[in-house]
């Protein structure tokens, strides 16, 4: 965001307001990607009090999978958005997290990222594919079993993941005493 001030010729200071040019420009492309008028866009302010735009899923997923495949086609823009994503899975997520362990264990095949309120936004650039998902009750202990069995119910990663991966399929209950009671796992 700072660097897109910077390159505009705007001023950095409240670059994360919503009525900054930066945010008012991400306001327009994120309606424009997910296919909404600017107004059907939800707007609030994340943990590190940045706007934070809210949309259906299915828009969510549309604009993932448009970001993919604008990549894919070689549109330079997105196509460096992705080539980030796929190079420097580390700046997605961080060590061990679900996002960059993804991108990298599929060598940026997939690429990923986890949203407020147990939502997580997939590509697939080089099938076209985009999909998003909600875990209901916004804890994330489901939502990364889900976006494994989604990308294997596509048939992008095999019935039998690599381990790290695998770690995130079948996630451990434990009660207080920290012993393991139950996981949550996909049930077909």
């Amino acid at each position: 965001m700072l660097a897109r001030a910077q390159t505009a010729g705007w001023h950095t200071y409240g670059y994360e307001r919503h009525d900054h040019p930066v945010q008012r420009c991400c306001h327009q492309v994120v309606a424009r990607w997910a296919g909404l008028a600017e107004g059907d866009v939800g707007c609030a302010i994340d943990g590190c009090g940045a706007v934070a735009f809210s949309l259906p899923l299915e828009n969510m997923a549309r604009a993932w999978s448009r970001l993919g495949r604008a990549a894919r086609d070689e549109d330079a823009i997105p196509r460096r958005i992705v080539h980030a994503m796929q190079t420097r899975p580390f700046l997605i997520g961080g060590s061990d997290r679900f996002d960059s362990v993804l991108i990298e264990e599929t060598e940026g095949y997939v690429i990923a990222k986890v949203g407020a309120e147990g939502v997580h936004s997939v590509a697939v650039p080089a099938r076209g594919l985009g999909f998003a998902i909600k875990a209901e009750d916004g804890a994330q202990r489901a939502q990364y079993p889900a976006v494994l069995r989604t990308l294997q119910l596509f048939d992008v990663l095999p019935n039998e993941l690599p381990p790290r991966l695998d770690e995130f399929l079948r996630r451990p209950i434990r009660n207080t005493r920290g012993e393991t009671v139950g996981e949550v796992r996909p049930v077909s």
